[in-house]
């Protein structure tokens, strides 16, 4: 997996949430006063919605595990408010299919 890839999926492993949830995250979602992340927020295919999904969702709010403490800070002190926290090789948000095509590698190779 390319060096780039591997900080999303860590970030998926070890905090638990949807795909298109850590797609959509954007550096305002983040408060390093109590180590958290409030996830908004979510992609549907390309599209960012406002919401996350399901009738009933709410903004949830998640600590930030200790080991993603580095790279998601770095994240925040080196982009503007609005910008996503995990971009692809090119700077743009994941697509769906790219994030899936990457997951789909790393549990081939963990089998």
């Amino acid at each position: 997996m390319p060096g780039h890839d591997q900080e999303i999926i860590k970030f998926l492993m070890l905090h638990g949430c949807r795909l298109s949830e850590a797609r959509a995250l954007l550096v305002k979602s983040v408060n390093f006063d109590n180590l958290s992340i409030t996830i908004p927020a979510t992609f549907s295919d390309s599209v960012y919605g406002e919401t996350r999904k399901g009738r009933q969702s709410h903004r949830v709010t998640i600590p930030i595990h200790p080991e993603m403490v580095e790279c998601i800070s770095e994240r925040v002190n080196n982009n503007p408010q609005d910008a996503y926290i995990f971009v692809n090789s090119q700077g743009k948000p994941y697509s769906a299919n790219a994030l899936r095509l990457i997951l789909e590698a790393v549990s081939t190779k963990a089998l």
